[in-house]
């Protein structure tokens, strides 16, 4: 978003030079042409795993690039030849063609990643749920297996206590018989 954002005032900047011919819009223009290529540059960067994605990026980068070339000869042609020349340029609508296109690339490549977050959403609500149950699963477990593991210790307690208190009667046993 924030690409075409830069490349659309960058577009309207270069517009408004062609028509003042103040080099303060041919400024701005190149500082936002520049942005846009920092955007895209990012953007290669964030889709650099998806094949998909890195051709729609491939061809926004083409696209992009073609609109800057116009524009800069549109300018160019300002410079040298007068606002008329520039204007039959503006005209022919090439570079509202390509504002056209890029706006279509940009578009394709935000649906794709608005499907992929929303797919990682719903993924991560599957897990949730999975995590929920296995956690009501071992809370029911743990209260139906610990009053059966607490009966099997009193018990095997009770145990050691008899056999205990049997050795040290015999213990005593044994030494009464000695004397």
């Amino acid at each position: 978003a924030q690409l075409l954002s830069d490349f659309r005032e960058s577009q309207s900047l270069r517009r408004a030079y062609l028509l003042t011919a103040d080099e303060y819009f041919l400024r701005e223009h190149k500082r936002h042409m520049s942005q846009a290529e920092r955007d895209l540059t990012a953007l290669e960067y964030l889709t650099r795993l998806d094949a998909g994605q890195r051709a729609r990026v491939r061809r926004t980068r083409t696209v992009l690039t073609r609109a800057d070339s116009i524009g800069l000869l549109t300018i160019e042609v300002r410079q040298r030849q007068g606002i008329e020349a520039a204007a039959e340029m503006v005209r022919t609508r090439v570079g509202q063609n390509l504002v056209s296109d890029l706006e279509n690339i940009v578009g394709e490549i935000a649906q794709v990643e608005q499907r992929r977050l929303a797919a990682g959403v719903e993924s991560a609500a599957d897990r949730a749920r999975i995590a929920q149950q296995i956690a009501i699963v071992s809370a029911v477990l743990a209260a139906v297996f610990l009053p059966g593991a607490a009966m099997i210790i009193r018990t095997d307690l009770r145990v050691r206590r008899r056999r205990n208190q049997k050795m040290r009667d015999a213990s005593l046993a044994a030494q009464e018989a000695t004397r």
